[in-house]
């Protein structure tokens, strides 16, 4: 039985953001600008997706992060989160982990492929891509971006909970085309609820 319900988990497919999933990203952004600035802006503060709201005082703020030696020390130095190298490699085991991030330009796609590396995330599936609807077939795609479910033909649309998403998903929810739409604090609370849901019946039966 555990064998069957073992292969029945292999068949799945994973679609996994790398920034605010993998990489602590506003961890990263955090140290550059009160470094920089001389403030204290804590995590909870971190209230806006987009830098250019959050940082209102910037003139051009995603410019300022994400190009030039910012962007290098962002993408190369921003750490992993903690934990979830050990659920990333469990989702690798159990299936196909496909890498779906929206970072573009040559040099922040290269810095992101070598933060991957040398970070142990290892997979020959990435996919760099802004609209994210466009990535079909998945079983469950995890972001912590609400507006990259919008149009989102997955299963399963799992969010990465972060201070910048905690407003009301009712609209995100009804342009998600997912069959359910879930919050997690992050991947490693997922892949140990996925884990412990498959033995307690047929895993293609497991509704989250």
């Amino acid at each position: 039985m555990k064998n069957q319900k073992r292969n029945n988990m292999e068949k799945l497919k994973f679609g996994i953001d790398v920034d605010g999933v993998l990489r602590d990203l506003v961890g990263g952004i955090l140290n550059i600008y009160n470094s920089k600035f001389r403030t204290n802006i804590r995590r909870e503060d971190f209230v806006h997706y987009d830098v250019k709201d959050q940082f209102p005082e910037l003139p051009d703020a995603a410019s300022y992060f994400f190009s030039g030696q910012i962007a290098r020390i962002l993408l190369c130095n921003s750490s992993p989160i903690p934990g979830l190298l050990n659920a990333f490699n469990l989702l690798s085991e159990i299936g196909t982990v496909y890498i779906v991030t929206s970072q573009y330009g040559y040099e922040n796609i290269s810095y992101t492929l070598n933060w991957l590396y040398n970070n142990g995330f290892r997979t020959d599936q990435i996919c760099f891509v802004n609209d994210k609807s466009v990535v079909s077939g998945l079983d469950y795609f995890i972001d912590d971006n609400p507006k990259k479910f919008i149009g989102c033909k997955c299963k399963h649309g799992i969010l990465i909970d972060m201070p910048y998403n905690r407003h009301d998903m009712t609209d995100i929810a009804s342009q998600c085309h997912c069959e359910d739409f879930t919050r997690y604090a992050n991947l490693e609370a997922f892949a140990d609820s996925l884990v412990k849901s498959s033995w307690n019946y047929p895993f293609w039966s497991c509704k989250m």
